[in-house]
């Protein structure tokens, strides 16, 4: 099978109706409840305050009527070390792929359907990853198409969208502000692991602004530290009827989903690749460190109406 036939063979499974038992009440939260904690999934055991979380998000929206609401944040840029940067690629393809394929059976029992929202990190990008406006720009747009591509093959009840963080403030200037007095207030520099020295290495690219001396990793962590300080007093994973998911462990109340069904990447981390499987494929995500130690071909691909260079060929793994 090419890697083309396989990839669009994906898509049209998305798009296949499936007819499923009219539900009602209690029995349908309990079935909705269920499908989103799918072990099909579902990467990690769901505790109690997961569980108990779900629920109540899914009985607040069943008693008005509304969406299943999803929240996700993630990065918006493609590593800078990759060369599909600074475009989106296979790996947001398959991975949103993934959440259509998780939240599909949800809206073919529930009419209004699911609501999965994705916050982009986008303000801070400049100052901590020397990552140009522009570039983030591009970045977004690239996904954006993805998503767009993808509505032909989805229910028209399942809606997806993404909203920057940087949009949630009245102006860039009052996001610094709160920054700069976060920063000011935590004066202390963290103690950071060879991991996370070594993760800020990867994530950081060289600036001749930004120069790079004694105790640079540990000034980064902080200021991401501050990030998550600012940006948490918005609320966006607390809403009661918001279910939290993230593609790694992050926290308790958090839904960990993965980004494939064999693979937890940062999917704007990583590329999306193509995993030889029984005379077939599974798709998957893969590094920029096992993107360099892996052996591949590249295969040519053509699909109507997903455009851009990163969409042309597709890596093989041998």
């Amino acid at each position: 099978m090419q890697a083309q036939d396989y990839i669009i063979s994906k898509l049209e499974e998305l798009s296949q109706p499936v007819e499923r038992p009219k539900l009602s009440g209690e029995n349908l939260e309990n079935e909705i409840i269920r499908l989103i904690l799918s072990k099909k999934f579902r990467k990690y055991t769901a505790n109690d305050e997961l569980i108990q979380r779900v629920r109540k998000a899914v009985h607040l929206s069943v008693e008005k009527n509304e969406p299943i609401k999803f929240s996700m944040f993630q990065g918006a840029f493609k590593l800078w070390r990759l060369d599909e940067a600074p475009e989106a690629d296979w790996a947001e393809l398959f991975t949103y792929m993934y959440f259509s394929k998780w939240l599909k059976p949800i809206c073919e029992i529930y009419e209004p359907g699911v609501l999965f929202n994705t916050f982009m990190d986008d303000i801070i990008l400049e100052k901590l990853n020397n990552i140009s406006p522009d570039e983030t720009k591009i970045y977004i747009r690239s996904q954006q198409a993805i998503i767009d591509f993808l509505k032909k093959y989805q229910p028209e009840n399942m809606k997806m969208s993404f909203t920057p963080i940087g949009g949630l403030f009245e102006s860039d200037e009052i996001f610094w502000e709160k920054m700069n007095k976060e920063l000011a207030e935590n004066t202390e520099l963290p103690v950071l692991s060879e991991k996370d020295i070594a993760r800020v290495e990867l994530n950081v690219r060289p600036s001749d602004s930004d120069p790079i001396n004694d105790g640079w990793q540990a000034r980064k962590v902080k200021m991401l530290n501050a990030w998550f300080e600012v940006t948490g007093g918005l609320g966006f994973d607390s809403r009661e009827d918001e279910i939290p998911v993230f593609v790694q462990p992050i926290a308790l109340n958090y839904l960990t989903v993965g980004a494939t069904k064999n693979s937890i990447m940062k999917f704007w981390c990583g590329v999306g690749v193509l995993q030889p499987k029984d005379n077939s494929y599974q798709m998957t995500i893969r590094s920029f460190n096992q993107i360099a130690k892996d052996r591949f071909e590249w295969e040519n691909v053509s699909i109507d109406g997903l455009g851009g260079r990163n969409f042309e060929k597709i890596r093989i793994l041998q």
